[in-house]
């Protein structure tokens, strides 16, 4: 029977207004019968600080996997880091000002640094607790591994959290050539701006958000592997998310997903899913996880259940076993997650 592990390493080096780290993940995906997949990702962060709040940052990431094989033959992707080979990819390069309450950021970006990256969505493993299909899968945007060149802001209040970017059209992976993160084409490419507020209460966070597209529609993205089209139509399309992290008592919260794509031809049009994160004791979290998707040719319904176990201050383990469920296929994966800090 095969194993998957994931170990993940941390390193943090700071100096008088920089700091560097280091984020090395392994993974040996497998469904238990006669698939695994080895997948490794580096991840470089470089911050430094400036005066009067200004500052710049680089973030790189690589990746690499031992076979393009995929262990489970789901549509919502169960792994949050599986993506072919890159040698190396910026994810980040920009300056940022921050003024206190509020911050901007203008530069290379990818969405993943500042949408759907709460407390409860962050411990499931699966993509779909990332960025909600009902953006990933209709449209080529910033998403791991991609990025794109554009603008963002924020602003914390006492209660209330809101950030709102503009970014170009489609996200790229390569430092130069046609297809570089430096790209700003809104003729073809088309334009994203993505708006979402948080608001907190009693130790419970909700979250609403909502996104607009011009350039592309989602006749030109085919599955899950991003934009593979050649079709260029503009359109201006809409996608409307919501989800609340509700605490029922000190040690039990319960999350709850909801998305729709205003666009009648898209690929994904609606994204729902549920869950319950329960601390236990001694730091312990236990999670379980159902999500469904519809498509426009297929639905499918997935299911995760992990644990995340700190074995001390600096090491932890997270098995984890992931189910899906649609037409053409219905199986199980299983990973289990070491990480350690430095």
């Amino acid at each position: 029977m095969w194993v998957l592990v994931v170990m993940t390493g941390t390193l943090h080096i700071r100096a008088e207004g920089a700091e560097l780290n280091m984020d090395y993940t392994t993974e040996l995906q497998t469904n238990f019968r006669n698939r695994a997949n080895w997948i490794n990702l580096l991840h470089l962060d470089l911050a430094c600080r400036l005066k009067h709040g200004f500052g710049f940052r680089v973030s790189t990431i690589s990746i690499s996997e031992t076979t393009e094989n995929r262990v489970m033959e789901d549509l919502l992707t169960f792994s949050n880091i599986e993506e072919e080979s890159i040698p190396l990819v910026p994810s980040v390069i920009g300056v940022e000002w921050d003024m206190g309450a509020s911050s901007v950021f203008l530069g290379v970006r990818n969405m993943n640094e500042d949408y759907f990256n709460s407390p409860s969505t962050s411990l499931f493993t699966n993509s779909s607790c990332g960025i909600f299909p009902t953006l990933s899968v209709n449209y080529p945007l910033a998403n791991y591994p991609c990025s794109s060149l554009g603008i963002v802001y924020s602003i914390v209040l006492e209660n209330v959290e809101i950030v709102t970017s503009l970014y170009n059209g489609r996200g790229y992976r390569y430092f130069a050539g046609k297809e570089n993160v430096f790209r700003f084409c809104p003729s073809s490419d088309g334009i994203l701006g993505v708006s979402t507020l948080k608001f907190k209460r009693n130790g419970s966070s909700y979250y609403m958000g909502g996104s607009l597209h011009s350039g592309i529609s989602s006749a030109d993205v085919q599955g899950t592997e991003g934009y593979i089209g050649q079709k260029e139509e503009k359109r201006l399309s809409c996608v409307l998310w919501g989800y609340a992290e509700q605490k029922l008592t000190d040690r039990v919260n319960l999350l709850l997903q909801a998305s729709r794509s205003m666009y009648r031809d898209a690929e994904c049009m609606a994204y729902y899913g549920i869950g319950t994160i329960v601390e236990c004791r001694n730091d312990i979290r236990l999670g379980v996880f159902a999500g469904h998707a519809c498509f426009s040719s297929d639905n499918e319904t997935v299911a995760e259940l992990t644990c995340n176990i700190p074995v001390s201050s600096r090491i932890y383990i997270q098995p984890t076993l992931h189910c899906a469920d649609n037409s053409r296929f219905s199986g199980v994966a299983g990973l289990l997650r070491m990480g350690w800090s430095l």
